[in-house]
């Protein structure tokens, strides 16, 4: 388990989801609470098509919902050149994560920090809730992340 707000940063496809569900499945098998959501890579026909959304509680895998594709579906918006699930977010803003030993939140990137949309809202809640977090945030963004939400450790995956 880490102790207080961890930032794990890196480029695009640099591994930064894929070490972080290992280190959360992990953590479940040592026992620990997890809570939180990780977003790995979706594939259609052995190509990278977009991402879902796994939502964690009491260190149980709640729900895998679609997240991000690079065509329209349902209840998702455009943004640049994907389809972002608006249910993704919306379930994130109204789902009671309960009590976590580490609290994971896979990833905060452009949409939040430029845009202030997506998971923006939460973050504040999270941080000030959980004393136990791991933030997922691109190498590119990760200067705008620390001028919102203030200086934290950082392991970088590049």
């Amino acid at each position: 388990m880490l102790n207080g707000h961890l930032i794990l940063t890196g480029e695009i496809g640099s591994g930064k989801s894929t070490l972080l569900l290992k280190k959360l499945n992990k953590w479940i098998s040592d026992g620990l609470k997890i809570a939180g959501w990780i977003t790995p890579s979706h594939f259609s026909n052995n190509v990278k098509d977009g991402y879902d959304m796994m939502i964690f509680s009491d260190s149980k895998l709640i729900r895998t919902m679609t997240f991000i594709r690079d065509k329209k579906f349902p209840k998702s918006f455009k943004w640049k050149r994907w389809w972002i699930s608006q249910d993704a977010f919306d379930t994130i803003a109204c789902f009671d994560f309960g009590k976590a030993d580490q609290f994971v939140i896979d990833e905060v990137g452009p949409l939040e920090l430029e845009d202030k949309k997506g998971c923006r809202a939460q973050l504040p809640l999270i941080y000030s809730r959980y004393k136990n977090t791991i933030t997922v945030v691109r190498q590119s963004c990760l200067d705008l992340f620390r001028a919102e939400f203030g200086p934290m450790q950082s392991v970088s995956l590049s």
